[in-house]
């Protein structure tokens, strides 16, 4: 597992989270997307003693996260997810899962195909 360090003028925050593969700051909150997981610092700078709050889990390996009107927006594996900020999911718009032993390829929102 791979750590997220933020660094402030008078501290260093050290997190151990999963591999990320995108950031997003949303006012005063980081928000960190990875593989199976999307996790939101709610506070920057963080205290001393912060830890990432699990924002969803088991979504897949997740591209991008972004917050707009109150909705954050996930991508992952084909699928566009719409969470409150509650963490409830509200919808789900995209393809099927792929068929077992098979993955899908990503550009963007729009999937390319899968490979075995």
């Amino acid at each position: 597992a791979r750590t997220l360090v933020v660094r402030g003028r008078e501290r260093e925050v050290t997190l151990p989270l999963g591999d990320i593969r995108y950031m997003e700051l949303d006012a005063d909150r980081l928000w960190m997307a990875g593989d199976g997981f999307v996790a939101v610092l709610d506070r920057l700078p963080p205290a001393a003693d912060a830890t990432a709050r699990t924002f969803c889990s088991g979504i897949g390996r997740a591209q991008a996260v972004h917050v707009w009107r109150d909705r954050v927006y996930v991508t992952a594996n084909g699928t566009l997810l719409v969470f409150g900020l509650d963490g409830r999911l509200e919808r789900s718009v995209g393809l099927p899962p792929p068929p077992p032993g098979q993955s899908w390829l990503h550009d963007g929102l729009r999937a390319l195909g899968y490979v075995q």
